[in-house]
């Protein structure tokens, strides 16, 4: 829709077109309301039930995925034989170290093979028009808005983190985007700052930033600590845990950058025999230490290829953070209420 407003086609057309940001369900709200007149939205599920909405053009012939289960269910089976190997997200561990609703399984009594896709540096940036060059201007600027998708996603949270550990005052967070929609309103002035994974800033986000100095990069959140991104605009950028006020607060970075961290392990259930499980570690060793593969990663993903072996990823479970007041600190900084006091 930019694209086509940039090079004047709704123009040639002789439309006046406003676009409107909005996340999805906001959208189609805004449509039934006659707040717009037209939107777009990944699931028309209103147009199909019967509100007074026409689908137009349709993108992706292929709904969004769902995964369902009948009533009572509670957990599947798997036979600790050693042929049925799990490759978990890495939600996997936040969800069980957090005790969110609806984890059924003890992190503690899996068995890991390794792990990978741990590399995710993050990067807190504001648009230059904001004024925010400087930590101390960042201290005292008020009601900052920080741009996020939803209350809870990764990135809302993590941006709560850098407010938090930056002392930022009265930051209000502006919810509803997607990650690509920040990149969009930051430059369009709707919002002042945001989190964002370093590679994604560098590879998916407009050039002019760079070129024309149009952003204030403030900090890092290295994952892995220490891996310092190459970029001539990030290397030399402190890393969040510099502000750290207190050992408290340096337990919390070392929690938040561990829970992603971790990666996304392969794991198999309790009770596979010792043989097969040194087996199967053993050909996982192979496997992530293999050239092929690691070319092969870091062409798919453009991220280096940092696997964790089965001996690292106990160790790095191990030292997870887990203490009750920093659980309740990352739930708060999770959730929708005013940033706790430091």
């Amino acid at each position: 829709m930019f694209i086509a407003q940039k090079r004047g086609y709704y123009a040639k057309e002789g439309l006046a077109v406003d676009i409107i940001l909005m996340a999805g369900l906001t959208g189609t709200r805004a449509l039934i309301g006659n707040s717009v007149e037209f939107g777009s939205a990944s699931n028309p599920t209103a147009a199909v039930q019967g509100a007074k909405l026409k689908i137009l053009m349709v993108f992706n012939d292929k709904p969004p995925g769902i995964f369902a289960a009948r009533p009572g269910l509670k957990s599947v089976s798997v036979r600790p034989d050693g042929l049925t190997i799990g490759a978990m997200l890495t939600g996997m561990v936040q969800g069980a170290v957090l005790g969110e609703s609806g984890v059924l399984y003890d992190l503690d009594k899996m068995i890991y093979l390794g792990s990978h896709a741990r590399y995710a540096p993050y990067a807190f940036l504001s648009r230059k028009g904001a004024g925010l060059s400087s930590k101390d201007k960042l201290k005292t600027a008020s009601g900052v808005r920080i741009g996020a998708p939803s209350v809870g996603h990764t990135l809302y949270a993590t941006a709560r983190l850098f407010a938090y550990i930056l002392d930022m005052k009265e930051p209000r967070f502006v919810t509803g985007y997607t990650p690509r929609e920040l990149d969009l309103v930051i430059d369009r002035g709707e919002i002042d700052a945001r989190v964002n994974i370093v590679d994604s800033t560098i590879q998916r986000n407009p050039p002019h930033w760079f070129e024309k100095d149009l952003i204030d990069l403030h900090a890092t959140l290295d994952i892995p600590k220490g891996v310092t991104h190459a970029h001539p605009r990030f290397a030399k950028l402190p890393d969040l845990d510099t502000f750290a006020k207190s050992k408290r607060e340096e337990r919390l970075i070392e929690l938040l950058r561990a829970l992603r961290g971790t990666g996304q392990p392969f794991v198999v259930p309790p009770g596979t025999p010792t043989d097969r499980v040194d087996i199967l570690k053993e050909a996982m060793r192979k496997a992530l230490r293999d050239p092929e593969y690691v070319a092969a990663y870091e062409k798919l993903t453009t991220e280096p290829a940092m696997p964790l072996m089965p001996e690292e990823y106990d160790k790095a479970l191990r030292e997870i953070p887990r203490e009750p007041e920093l659980i309740d600190l990352v739930k708060k900084l999770s959730g929708a209420g005013p940033l706790p006091p430091r």
